[in-house]
């Protein structure tokens, strides 16, 4: 699969909410999804000989650590490759979010992550109606709030989040940083305009995916 940033406009800030500059975003990524083992290395390797520099993996798909290898084996400084995982839904939550993260680190032997995500706005084995979908990514939120404080993660967004989850989750006063990156499925037959003028609206980096 392959992710794309368009070109962004200006932010606008919302009031309380500190916001990051949005300029470090590779415009162009390798993703991983259903690549595993030996095959995935493989992919990683050639995509990073070819000129890659950004490499979108996550803890669902279960080749964290094939991703490490082909970064290894390629011989190109870890600072040199922006490296994307993500939070699943069954590691929705504040604790387990973080512990998941830290977990996510050890897998890629990588001592930051350029990117972290939130993969998913529900919980897993949560009803899409439950208010505890809500709580458990706001909690999940707070947590990459901390691991960014802690430097184990130099940027934070989400994955797949409706409008309705963005705006609930910028209205927690408990928010003190907006999500930099709405990751989300973009293509020519599947646009999703409502959503990405929001979030250009509210200083939010749309970063498309297509398989």
């Amino acid at each position: 699969s392959v992710l794309f940033c368009p070109i962004g406009r200006g932010m606008v800030e919302p009031e309380s909410k500190r916001m990051c500059t949005l300029s470090w975003l590779p415009r162009v990524g390798l993703g991983t999804f259903k690549l595993r083992g030996d095959a995935c290395t493989d992919v990683v390797l050639s995509a990073l000989k070819a000129g890659y520099r950004s490499i979108d993996t996550a803890s669902v798909y279960r080749n964290e650590e094939a991703v490490a290898q082909g970064l290894l084996k390629s011989g190109i400084p870890r600072s040199e490759v922006f490296i994307t995982t993500k939070i699943k839904p069954q590691d929705q939550g504040e604790q387990a979010a973080y512990d998941a993260a830290k977990a996510s680190l050890e897998r890629l032997g990588c001592q930051y992550v350029d990117l972290l995500l939130i993969h998913w706005p529900g919980a897993a084995k949560t009803g899409r109606g439950s208010d505890a979908n809500r709580q458990k990514r706001h909690g999940s939120w707070l947590a990459l709030q901390r691991l960014q404080q802690e430097g184990l993660a130099r940027h934070i967004g989400v994955s797949n989040f409706l409008i309705p989850h963005l705006e609930q989750l910028v209205g927690d006063p408990a928010v003190v940083l907006v999500p930099e990156v709405n990751q989300i499925e973009v293509h020519p037959r599947f646009q999703q305009r409502e959503l990405r003028e929001w979030c250009n609206g509210h200083g939010i980096l749309v970063q498309a995916y297509a398989s």
